[in-house]
C-alpha cells in the first residue's frame, strides 16, 4: 500500500503578533496626526465662558463655591472677558495718601478714628441706599465709570441726604482721557469729576455703549446750563486694609479693583477662592 507524501506546512512567523502592534501604532499615530490637521483643537481664548460640561466638573470637584450660568457672560468667550476687563485704578503712581490713613509724612497729623467691630455703610444710611444701574449685556468695559460715579454719589448723599443719579453715559462718551468701553481709570473718572463736573442721568441718559460726544455739548445740556453739575474736591489712595476701613469709615464708600481669574466668571455661590487650575487676566 502506498502512502500519499504529505507537504510540509510552512512555519508560523514568530514576529506576526510584533508586526501587528507595530501596524496598529503606526495606524494610531497616523490618525492622531490626520485629526490634528483635518480638526485642529478650538483655541483657548475662543473658549465659552459658562460651559456646562466644564461647569459640571467645577461642581463634583469638592470646592466651596459653585459654577452657575448668568445673563451677563451668556454666549462671551474669554476673549470678550479680556477686553472687558481692560480697566484699573489708576495709571499713575503718584495719587496723594487718603488723611484718614495712618503712617502719613510728617508734617500730616493723623486722624483719630477708632474703628468699631463690624461696620455696614448700607446700614448706617440706608436712606443713600440705591438699586444697581443695569448695565444690560452689551459688550461694554464700563465698571471703572460706574463704579467711580457709584462712590461720588454714595458720598453726597451722605452730606446732603438726599440721591442722585449721576450721569456715567456723559463720561463714556465725552471723557477724552478713559476708553469709553474698551476700559479706563477711576483716577481719570474723579478727574473729570474735578475739572467738569458731572451732571444728572436724566441730562445725559445710559444707553449701554459708546456715543458721538456733540461738540457743543458742554454748552448745550441742559443741566449744564442751569449750572446742575456736581463737581469732585479731591480724590487720595488708601493702601493696606486697616487704611481702607478708616476712609470708608469716614468718608463713605471706596473704590477697589478684583483681579479676576477665569474661575470667578461663572461664580453662582459659595465662598470663593482661586482654584489651581485658573489663570488671571492682564487687564
Amino acid at each position: 500500500m502506498l502512502n500519499r507524501a504529505r507537504k510540509n506546512k510552512p512555519s508560523a512567523d514568530p514576529m506576526a503578533p510584533y508586526y501587528t502592534v507595530i501596524y496598529a501604532f503606526v495606524f494610531i499615530c497616523v490618525a492622531a496626526v490626520a485629526t490634528t490637521l483635518f480638526s485642529p483643537k478650538q483655541k483657548f481664548s475662543e473658549m465659552d465662558i459658562l460651559d456646562a460640561s466644564q461647569m459640571l466638573i467645577h461642581n463634583g470637584q469638592g470646592h466651596q463655591f459653585k459654577h452657575g450660568a448668568n445673563s451677563f457672560f451668556e454666549h462671551k468667550t474669554l476673549a470678550d472677558a479680556k477686553q472687558m476687563f481692560m480697566s484699573a485704578l489708576s495709571d499713575t503712581n503718584n495719587l496723594g495718601s487718603c488723611k484718614t490713613s495712618k503712617g502719613l509724612e510728617e508734617g500730616n497729623e493723623e486722624m483719630e478714628i477708632e474703628l468699631p467691630e463690624s461696620y455696614d455703610w448700607r446700614e448706617a444710611y440706608p436712606q443713600c441706599v440705591q438699586t444697581p444701574v443695569n448695565i444690560g449685556d452689551r459688550n461694554c468695559s464700563s465698571s471703572y465709570a460706574f463704579a467711580s460715579v457709584g462712590a461720588v454719589q454714595d458720598k453726597i448723599c451722605m452730606a446732603t441726604n438726599k440721591t442722585v443719579q449721576l450721569s456715567v453715559q456723559e463720561v463714556l462718551d465725552c471723557d477724552t482721557n478713559s476708553q469709553g468701553c474698551e476700559g479706563g481709570y477711576v483716577n481719570k473718572v474723579l478727574q473729570y469729576g474735578k475739572k467738569k463736573g458731572y451732571v444728572t442721568a436724566e441730562c445725559h441718559e445710559y444707553s449701554g455703549d459708546k456715543q458721538e460726544c456733540e461738540v457743543d455739548h458742554f454748552e448745550s445740556n441742559e443741566c449744564r446750563l442751569d449750572n446742575t453739575i456736581y463737581k469732585v474736591n479731591d480724590y487720595c489712595i488708601a493702601v493696606q486694609e486697616e487704611n481702607i476701613k478708616r476712609e470708608l469709615f469716614k468718608n463713605g464708600p471706596v473704590v477697589a479693583q478684583l483681579q479676576p481669574y477665569t474661575d470667578f466668571l461663572a461664580y453662582s455661590e459659595g465662598s470663593y477662592h482661586r482654584t489651581s487650575e485658573s489663570f488671571k487676566f492682564n487687564g
